[in-house]
Parts: C-alpha cells; structure tokens; sequence
C-alpha cells in the first residue's frame, strides 16, 4: 500500500494590529526552513526578509499583501512563525552593561513581546503653518534599505522618510511619492526629524523586553535588556 500524504501541522492564528486582520498560518518543515538558513548565517538582511516572504506565502493564509505590511507586521509574523515552528524559546548572548562580562538568556519569545501604543497607527506632524506630515509605521519597503545604511544619520533619515504617509503643504495634500522623492524635494533638517521621530514614538510599536542579572556574583547588576532588531535573532 502506498503511503498517503500526511499533514498533522497545526493551524495558528495572528492578529496584525495595523491592518486589524486576522492572519492564520502552519508551521515551516525542515525542509522548506533549508531556503532560509544560508542568509541567516551570512546576516544578508536584504537575504533574511526575502526568504521569509517565501516562507509566509507557502504556510501562511492569502488573505494578505507582502507589500502592504508595515515592517512591524512583517516581524511580527516571521517571529511567530519562527516560534511555532522551532520552539518559542530564543538563546540570546549578551554582555553586562556594568563589567562587561558575558550573560547567556533563554527566553521566551512569545511571553515577552510587548506591543504599546497598540491602537495609534497614524500621527499628525505639524512642522510650521504651511507644512505637515501624517506620521505612520515604516512599510516593509524599509527593511530592504537596512542593508544600505552606514551610520546613524543615515539611519535617522531612512527611518523618518519611509515614517510619511502623506505631505500637507499649504492647501494641498500629497500621497503620490517615494521616500526618495521626499528626500530630493523636501529640505529635511535636523529639527524636523526630530519631530517626525516624537510623532512616531506615539505610534504603535513592538519590543522585546527581559530583566536580566549579572551572573557575577561581584557585579550582580539588573537591568532591562530590550531587543528591537528581531531580524538577527530569526534562525
């Protein structure tokens, strides 16, 4: 008797606060996880994100578009992903902000993301009487410019143009651009990214958060050890 095709993966579900949806999925098998492990040992951002969109579209639900996600949501997914498919529990190495010294954590994905601000998905920013800005999570568009970036200011500009969903400038309203468009046609100093930014830190955001202690007996510092960059830590 020929064997049948067995499928015991169980169906999850994940809601995207952003888009307000429910988004169902099943766990990866080792042989499709293979796609992804050379770009996750070579750290090639451009690489992890690809590969975890071909892995979202083979196990996930099409109720869902790839580019409409914001950068969040994306994560958000490929960490739930990861977890139900490998195990919720994430081995972090880290080094004590007090004596340097190295701690080793093991955590639990799933009982320490922490989203805030979970239903602020837009913000107003006024830069004076003639121009302003609505304020939204970064698009999945962001994560591709990572690999791009050099140095903090560059990171700072990046992060604020990929933030603008719509330009106000005197009477009229602007949707149709690009970050690359807001870059080249608008002066960006200082000063308005620095308002940008307050605007997105009113927005919804997620991170994971762990209280940690030094293991040394002399040092024994606590500290909250919070991880923003979920992409490193996705193998």
């Amino acid at each position: 008797m020929e064997l049948p095709e067995i499928n015991v993966l169980p169906v999850h579900d994940l809601f995207l606060p952003v888009q307000k949806i429910d988004f169902q999925f099943v766990p990866y098998t080792i042989d499709q996880e293979r796609s992804i492990l050379t770009a996750l040992e070579s750290e090639d951002v451009t690489a992890i994100v690809n590969n975890y969109i071909q892995l979202i579209e083979v196990c996930g639900s099409k109720n869902i578009e790839i580019e409409k996600l914001t950068a969040m949501e994306f994560i958000l997914i490929a960490v739930n992903l990861r977890s139900k498919s490998k195990g919720e529990i994430l081995d972090i190495t880290t080094k004590c902000k007090k004596c340097s010294k190295p701690i080793e954590l093991s955590v639990n994905i799933e009982d320490n993301i922490i989203t805030d601000n979970a239903d602020k998905v837009k913000d107003l920013c006024k830069i004076d009487e003639n121009l302003s800005f609505e304020i939204v999570p970064v698009k999945m568009g962001f994560l591709y410019s990572i690999d791009k970036i050099k140095t903090q200011t560059d990171l700072m500009l990046e992060t604020a143009v990929h933030s603008i969903s719509k330009v106000f400038w005197k009477e009229d309203i602007f949707t149709d651009f690009t970050p690359e468009t807001i870059k080249s046609q608008i002066s960006l100093t200082y000063p308005i990214i620095k308002k940008i930014f307050e605007s997105s830190a009113k927005l919804i955001k997620m991170t994971l958060k762990i209280d940690i202690v030094c293991g040394d007996k002399e040092c024994g510092h606590k500290e909250n050890y919070v991880i923003r960059d979920f992409l490193k830590y996705l193998s």
